[in-house]
Formats: structure tokens, sequence, C-alpha cells
């Protein structure tokens, strides 16, 4: 049976304005794809005028027609639905877009996006690399810059992250400042600074580093936190020249005098000094210590833990999901393993250790998705997360009926308590917990 293309002209010239395309050949559209539901005509069913209603988002009710009425042409309906419209998924150039639509065809843009425009210009313009050190790109970045500290100007309080880390054997250190709009109270973001070490990573290199940027942007007094990770060396530069409210206070009896040894001071040399904001240790990076290093620990401690815990695992946080996904498709994993020929878990221990430690692993996992979320998230999320991942592991070392991972859950409370119990001491933390909208305090 030989199907012709049937098509109004003024439908053929509107193929923008279409739902599917691909399937003018098998029925003729007569609604809106803007209708939740839109009305087709069947083109084989012609002299008779059958019209089918299809919901906009599935075309199941055409499908289902087709196999009814005309059988044979199945196959090929089967096949012409499996080709994407070339103007499905993009707006029509030919319709002026609403506020609220072309809200959702912005794009952010991204720094692979900046760095390949940036190529693309050197090349394009057989520029050397040394484009970038052009008086007219620097005036550029310069004139950006300034609209930042612009900014900063109006605002009171500011946080900043910062990371230290080592690429191609040179070292590099780069900041991120963080506020609220006062008008409209969205919180916003910007790149302020990516310098380049020289040497070592020492404590008062890092000082040095973070005191000029600061300055460099007038921020140093408005800085409320300073986030950073767990390393030694950013923990140092705070612990030395952190300045604390307490520390900015005049003394209750400032006549005292105290003597000091001139001999000491002159052999100590000369110091700098630098003024930090207060630190605060990422807590998504904690926790990440948490299930590695502390965990780690117990491997050696722990026998039969260790012996079977080194089997099955190695570096948590890149095989969590991966064992949750296998954890809940045994009998699918264990038939790929011998359609391909693996050894697979065959040991009910192995098993019983793999479901065991997702399941004392998954608060720990949940709570680094909420914190490491980019759009909502805030300080004040993260007292009732550590709370509901205590609350979880308890119940879990008193209920849980665990035969292999019992430690690993001690363990894990006891990281807790010594690394975050800090946290719940703090006044900013539980003022920020109680004025979060996302959680109830009755």
């Amino acid at each position: 049976m030989s199907v012709s293309v049937v098509a109004d002209s003024a439908v053929a010239d509107s193929n923008y304005n279409l739902k599917w395309p691909q399937l003018q050949q098998f029925f003729e559209q007569q609604g809106n794809i803007e209708d939740k539901n839109i009305e087709f005509k069947c083109v084989l069913c012609k002299p008779k005028h059958k019209i089918l209603s299809t919901s906009s988002t599935s075309y199941s009710n055409l499908r289902a027609h087709i196999k009814s009425t005309h059988k044979s042409m199945l196959d090929k309906f089967n096949d012409m639905v499996k080709k994407r419209s070339l103007n499905q998924d993009k707006p029509s150039t030919l319709k002026q877009l609403n506020l609220h639509e072309f809200k959702k065809q912005k794009t952010k843009l991204s720094q692979a996006t900046f760095d390949r425009a940036n190529m693309e210009l050197i090349i394009s313009t057989v520029s050397p690399f040394s484009f970038i050190e052009h008086p007219a790109f620097l005036k550029y970045f310069e004139e950006m810059k300034n609209s930042i500290i612009k900014k900063f100007n109006d605002l009171e309080y500011v946080c900043v992250t910062a990371d230290c880390w080592t690429a191609f054997r040179r070292s590099y250190m780069g900041f991120t400042a963080h506020w609220i709009d006062p008008i409209t109270f969205e919180r916003k973001s910007n790149a302020i600074a990516c310098r380049r070490i020289i040497g070592k990573h020492t404590y008062d290199v890092l000082a040095d580093m973070i005191e000029l940027v600061l300055n460099e942007y007038k921020i140093n007094t408005k800085v409320t936190y300073m986030v950073t990770d767990n390393a030694s060396n950013f923990a140092k530069a705070f612990r030395l020249y952190s300045t604390t409210e307490d520390e900015i206070e005049t003394p209750e009896n400032d006549s005292l005098v105290y003597s000091t040894d001139i001999f000491d001071i002159l052999s100590e040399g000369e110091e700098r000094h630098f003024r930090l904001p207060k630190q605060l240790r990422c807590a998504s990076h904690t926790f990440n210590l948490l299930a590695t290093n502390d965990v780690n620990k117990l491997q050696i401690k722990d026998g039969p833990y260790k012996t079977l815990s080194r089997r099955a695992f190695g570096n948590w946080n890149a095989l969590y999901d991966s064992l949750s996904f296998i954890i809940s498709h045994f009998d699918e994993v264990e038939n790929i393993c011998t359609d391909i020929q693996l050894p697979c878990l065959s040991k009910p221990q192995e098993t019983d250790f793999l479901t065991e430690y997702c399941k004392v692993m998954k608060p720990i996992a949940k709570a680094l998705d909420i914190l490491q979320g980019e759009k909502y998230i805030s300080i004040g999320y993260l007292l009732p997360t550590l709370t509901a991942v205590k609350k979880s592991l308890n119940q879990l070392l008193l209920h849980g009926n665990l035969k292999y991972c019992k430690p690993l859950v001690e363990v894990l409370i006891s990281g807790l308590k010594k690394r975050f119990d800090t946290n719940f001491e703090s006044s900013d933390m539980k003022l920020a917990a109680t004025l979060e909208p996302k959680f109830k305090w009755y």
C-alpha cells in the first residue's frame, strides 16, 4: 500500500509550528502546539473524516490508531517517530518570545565557553598569546574589576571562598566573593582573583596573598567568613592572624605595664603581621575527610572489617554511587558478569558487606549532596544536616542489626563529634539555622 504525503499548503508553509512534522504523511495537525491536547486528522482514513485527540507530550493515541486501523503501516510509523524534529527543541525564529520564554532561553556563560571564545579570538586575529597582556585587554579587565569594587562599596557584608592548587608544576590561589543583593535579596557570586603563588604554600605566603586580594577589593573589614579547606597551612594562617571581635575590644585595665626582654625581641627577627577575617572550614571537604581519612584508620585497626573492605572498595566518594547501583541490581550485574566472563560477587559475605556499607554511608552521601548545592544552600543548612546525620547513624548503631559495619558507624559518629562539634557551639551557626526558612522550629 503506497502512502502519499497529504498536507494542506498552509500547514506545509508553517512546519515550524507543527508538533511532530515527521508524522505529516500519517496525520494532519488541526490544533495549536501550545494546547494541552492537540487534534489530528488521519490522512490514511480518507475519504473518511477521522479526528483524533492526543496529549501534547505523547503521541500514544496516534500510534494506537495506526496499530488498530492501519496495522500494515505500524512499522513505518515507529520508524518516523524516532526521527527527531529539527524544530522541536528550539524556539521558532519567526515567533517573538515573551519575557517568560526569553528568560528560559538564557544560558550561563561557562568557563569552558569563555576559554573557547578567548582562544578563537586569538586564533582568528592571528594574535600571539601575549595579546592578553596588551594594554587594551588589560584595560578591559581593569574596568570589570572596578565595576566589582563599586558593587562592594554598597555592601555591608561579604563572604569569600578561597582555594589553593597546583597544575603543571605551578601553584595558584583562587578567590570568589559571595553576597546578598540588598535590593532583590538574591545571592550573588563573583570570581575576584586567581593569582600565581611562587614557592611553597606556607602559611605566611597564603596569609600575604589573602590580605593583598581583600585589600585590593577594599573588603577586608566586610568579610564575615573566609571559607577554605582543612589544609594545615590555611589553618595555621588563620590561627595566627585571624582577628576576632574579642581581640578588637579594649582591655578592661589598659594601664597595666608588662615587661619584655629586649634580647628576646631582637633574636626573633622581623616578622610580618597580617589581618585576616575569621575562617570557616568547608563542611563538604570535612565530610570527605571523615569518609576517607577516618575510615582508612579503621581499616588498619579492625581485622575482619579490614579484610572485607580492602577487597570490596577503595575511595568511597568515587565508588559509593556505583556500589548503590550494583546492590539494587544484583541479579542483572551477575548475568552481565557471566556473559562477559568476569568474576562476580558470589560470596554472601561480600554482598552483605556492600549492602551494609552503602546503608551506613548513605547519610554521609546525602549530606554531601545537600551541602554541595549551589543555588539555594546557605550556612543555615549545616546544623540541621549534621543533626540529621547524627540521628541516622545512632539509629543504625542501635537498631541497624549490622554484622560487619558496626565499627564503621562508631568511627563516623566519633569523627562527626571531633570535626563538627565546634559548629554547635557557634552562635552564628545557631542563629543561621534558626533563621533559615527551610526549617521549622517548635
